[in-house]
């Protein structure tokens, strides 16, 4: 089998170039999908970051489908920058990429009005270079009923049916069948002779997956500050580092998770691998990989786990870089067909990799939310090959780290007072930075919501990083890097020192009102210390209940005294009435204060939080009190939206939402 994938590789017009632009890795995933369908249909196949990939190789492929995600305000991820950059050169001829035929698929959410925004930008350049479009332009919405994959897979379906048609297979050679699995580029083996490491059921906090530009942070403090009694869990988190660090406003903190220590003992024991789950193991090139630099035309594949743990086993393997807990795709469905010996299972299995059944696919795993590891659960009789399966070409995604928007400021607080005692804390949600000897120039905070909810399954549903960040307890080691916010929402502190006079409106419901406490006391204490004049500042938070989840309430009170009415806080209780209310309502409530700062002086506004209805709802409360308080200015519903738009391309309406 494996000779007659390499024979494929002689038709220079077959070799395919996948490459990507991923701020989170969902973008990545998805390219990687494609390059082993695209394997399955013996194209000549490379997956790769567009900022990887050999600027002279790509000018010289036939054929390339381009894979990315937007970020920020219809930005492109910074994994594609130096690509971008390149395509954007002035002195490239208008033929530059006249021989190449190509498409691309976006991953977007439509609350955001630059939808997809990135994809788009990237096709027209590329038309513009003299590429040939062979097949039409795909973009996923992550506010479709099914998701990203309601656009993607009938997408790249008819996408290889028009590129069969164009690059039919080489004769005497078939597709290979979902029933047979594509053969591995790198394995597993045992590393030397031990037996094994010392076994452990617990997951060490101590082990770090080596990461560029990370540094080593202690956990001190890892409070709940919602009542016991709220379905909610929040949790005010405080890191600290030995070294100095460096942050401004909007910034994000980078988390690598683990999977707890139970749910990896079940993947090993439903696999059968309690055994040899601590022998050190080793990644190695198998023969087919080494046959490719004899004929493919394209650069060797490097692995796909390119810096692992150690020691490596199978238990650490599965514990920092497995996703064993996501919701499967449908290449793992096609992956795990391959090693069952009940039929019944084998026959659902490939159902779900059909693409007629999509509805099934999605009321199976995405609706209730269904994970790998209960998967492996329902379909008991398959057993994986350990050797293979676990380096991230099995459909078992890899672990990605997750991102939370810092919610201290570097200046400090005017007032820092105490957290409360546990008591006190677990009756209101009372917040504020504790005082300690931490310098502020080694510590920073994180206000996060720990997700866990129920669907039609028994176990409640939890997500991966705050699941495992409850569990960390002080003194305990992570492994963060900090780097500005690609969404919009971060600022060097230059940018913030040229905007400390302008006037900002602060949306930010829920834990999207992490970022705007940074901004909030970074502005009051940079014009305290730099004696300058600071814009006026209004902020519209909302919650369920004033004394279950009102954030920071202590500091808003005393951000606003002594200010003059230069700082306002405006909130929302959505369920302390039976009227809900919502910060869309703030906004209309407050028109004439937001509208005097937005139009008349030229002020930001920014909105976090939570994705869905809440953006679009207060778009259109700002679109509605453009109109009613400009109507002096002429302004009528059609400008007042133009004038939002041009609020966006002037930087001045910034917006993040998850």
């Amino acid at each position: 089998m494996i000779d007659s994938v390499i024979d494929s590789y002689g038709n220079p017009d077959r070799v395919l170039l996948i490459l990507y632009g991923s701020e989170t890795g969902t973008a990545q995933d998805f390219a990687q999908e494609l390059g082993r369908a695209a394997e399955r249909f013996r194209f000549d196949t490379r997956v790769l970051a567009m900022n990887d990939v050999d600027l002279k190789l790509f000018l010289q492929c036939p054929l390339v489908v381009f894979v990315t995600s937007t970020t920020g305000q219809g930005d492109m991820p910074a994994n594609m920058m130096s690509f971008w950059k390149f395509l954007l050169r002035r002195k490239l001829p208008p033929s530059l990429l006249q021989g190449l035929q190509f498409t691309t698929f976006g991953l977007g959410d439509s609350t955001y009005v630059n939808f997809n925004w990135a994809v788009k930008k990237l096709h027209k350049r590329i038309l513009q270079l003299g590429g040939n479009e062979v097949f039409a332009r795909g973009e996923g919405d992550e506010q479709h009923s099914e998701g990203l994959d309601g656009a993607f897979i009938p997408w790249s379906a008819n996408l290889f049916k028009t590129l069969l048609e164009k690059y039919p297979l080489p004769p005497g050679l078939q597709a290979i069948p979902d029933s047979q699995p594509l053969p591995p580029k790198y394995v597993l083996e045992f590393d030397g002779d031990s037996t094994g490491i010392s076994a452990s059921n617990e997951a060490s906090t101590e082990v770090h997956i080596p990461r560029p530009g990370s540094k080593i942070a202690t956990l001190q403090h890892n409070t709940r500050v919602t009542p016991q009694t709220h379905f909610q869990d929040s949790r005010h988190i405080k890191f600290s580092t030995d070294e100095p660090i460096s942050y401004s406003p909007g910034d994000v903190l980078s988390l690598h998770p683990q999977n707890i220590p139970e749910d990896v003992a079940e993947f090993l024991a439903l696999q059968g691998w309690d055994e040899i789950a601590d022998r050190p193991l080793k990644i190695v090139p198998t023969a087919y990989l080494l046959s490719l630099s004899e004929t493919s035309k394209l650069p060797i594949p490097q692995p796909l786990i390119a810096a692992p743990v150690s020691p490596l086993t199978l238990r650490t393997l599965l514990t920092h870089h497995l996703d064993i807990t996501a919701i499967p795709r449908r290449s793992f469905f096609s992956y795990i067909a391959n090693y069952t010996d009940n039929e019944l299972h084998k026959e659902r299995l490939l159902e779900f990799i059909n693409p007629e059944f999509i509805d099934e696919l999605w009321d199976y795993t995405t609706r209730p939310r269904r994970t790998i590891v209960e998967v492996l659960q329902e379909f008991g009789s398959v057993k994986l090959n350990w050797k293979e399966a676990l380096l991230g070409e099995s459909g078992i995604g890899l672990m990605r780290e997750r991102l939370f928007s810092i919610a201290s400021s570097q200046r400090g607080f005017s007032t820092p007072a105490t957290i409360e005692d546990e008591s006190i804390i677990n009756g209101t949600c009372r917040l504020s930075l504790d005082e300690d000897s931490i310098p502020l120039t080694h510590s920073v905070e994180l206000l996060v919501a720990v997700v866990k909810y129920q669907t039609i399954l028994k176990k409640p549903r939890t997500g991966l990083c705050t699941r495992w960040l409850t569990s960390l307890k002080p003194g305990n080691k992570v492994n963060i890097i900090i780097s500005p916010n690609s969404a919009g929402t971060g600022f060097s502190s230059k940018t913030l020192s040229d905007e400390l006079s302008r006037p900002v409106v602060m949306i930010g419901p829920g834990t999207g009102v992490a970022p705007m406490r940074s901004l909030a006391w970074e502005r009051l204490q940079m014009g305290k210390t730099e004696g300058r004049d600071v814009g006026e500042m209004v902020l519209l938070y909302g919650c369920r209940n004033k004394d279950a989840d009102y954030y920071f309430k202590d500091e808003w009170e005393a951000w606003q005294k002594d200010s003059h009415g230069r700082r306002k806080v405006f909130v929302a209780f959505s369920r302390d009435q039976k009227q809900k209310r919502y910060v869309q309502h703030l906004v209309r409530e407050n028109s004439a204060i937001i509208y005097r700062l937005l139009h008349d002086q030229e002020g930001i506004v920014y909105v976090c939080g939570s994705s869905g209805r809440m953006p679009q709802s207060v778009r259109e409360a700002l679109i509605d009190i453009f109109e009613k308080e400009g109507r002096g200015d002429n302004i009528t519903h059609e400008t007042a939206e133009k004038y939002l738009a041009a609020m966006e391309r002037d930087g001045r309406y910034r917006q993040e939402t998850w």
